[in-house]
């Protein structure tokens, strides 16, 4: 009897066992609740864009938080329509300040868009949750540049 090969097959059957664990923790699962529950009185992806700035972040946030639903409702590209706008009027105000920021701001922004092109509400709950990080470090390190 060989102990090398019998170690040998312990430590493939482990790993095969590691891997096919780790593949079924990457599955598919869409969240029949948005995450988080957009503010009442804002965007709900038919309202006109707010004139003041502060009102524009806070219609984008909760627009974004709003989305994982809408697709959920096959609502999600009306909605993205409304986001999109309103990333179109608040990006401006930050890529001057901060030009790598926006960047990072962007990459979320086509995630949330991917979200709603593949019916995949999770996703854009996700990027929604890490624009609204983003843009809370935006606003703690330039508090003026929101302001109305």
């Amino acid at each position: 009897m060989k102990l090398g090969s019998g170690v040998a097959r312990w430590r493939a059957a482990l790993a095969a066992s590691i891997v096919a664990v780790a593949c079924t923790a990457c599955a598919t699962e869409v969240l029949t609740t948005p995450v988080t529950e957009a503010p009442s009185g804002v965007l709900g992806g038919t309202n006109a864009i707010p004139t003041e700035p502060s009102e524009q972040v806070a219609a984008l946030i909760a627009n974004g938080y709003n989305m994982g639903a809408q697709i959920l409702a096959a609502n999600g590209r009306q909605s993205l329509e409304t986001f999109n706008a309103l990333w179109a009027v608040v990006r401006p105000q930050v890529q001057p300040v901060e030009p790598v920021l926006v960047t990072r701001m962007d990459a979320q922004v086509t995630m949330l868009s991917r979200g709603v092109e593949f019916n995949r509400a999770a996703d854009a709950e996700k990027a929604a949750r890490n624009l609204d990080s983003l843009l809370a470090a935006f606003r703690a390190e330039h508090p003026d540049v929101f302001e109305s």
